[in-house]
């Protein structure tokens, strides 16, 4: 809406409420990829799902994506190497990430505090605030706060209320393959 806003001048972003459309639980994500697969006729083994459940990390966006992508090869009889798969994957979402990733392109763009406490994380698999501000050599209140933006937009999960870890292994890999 933000960009909306700054491209046509309208006054929409005054009157709207923008919420975040965070994560997903491991079994919210579960029974969806499942009940698509119902509904769709696509066999999915338990090694499949876990696939769709580590690259896509619970984002919903990225769980519909990839799906899409598994139920469209699977019609068509296509077959590919999971490298292969995720290579298109990324490929794919370029754009997206990009955008995700530079607030120079975007209004949601990840800020360089944002884009250094996920690297962080990305070296720690997993952390606290107190751990991350540490390593990344930043205050407690700027990883508290960058911490909460990435959970909100999906790239990290949080496990409870000191601990993350890393979320979308699509988007991390994109994030060390394009922004080393």
């Amino acid at each position: 809406m933000k960009d909306y806003q700054q491209r046509v001048g309208s006054p929409l972003l005054n009157i709207a409420d923008v919420e975040w459309l965070g994560t997903l639980t491991e079994s919210d994500t579960r029974s969806l990829i499942v009940q698509r697969s119902q509904n769709e006729g696509v066999p999915l083994t338990e090694s499949g799902v876990n696939t769709i459940l580590d690259w896509a990390g619970y984002h919903p966006y990225l769980t519909q994506q990839l799906m899409n992508e598994i139920f469209d090869d699977y019609q068509m009889g296509k077959s590919r190497s999971t490298e292969s798969f995720m290579l298109h994957q990324q490929r794919k979402h370029d754009r997206d990430f990009s955008a995700w990733w530079d607030e120079d392109q975007r209004s949601y763009g990840f800020s360089q505090v944002e884009q250094t406490v996920y690297r962080t994380l990305v070296q720690q698999r997993e952390g606290t605030a107190e751990t991350v501000a540490e390593q990344a050599q930043l205050s407690f209140g700027q990883v508290a706060d960058a911490l909460e933006v990435l959970t909100g937009t999906g790239v990290i999960r949080q496990l409870d209320d000191e601990r993350y870890r890393m979320g979308s292994k699509l988007f991390e890999e994109w994030v060390v393959r394009e922004r080393g």
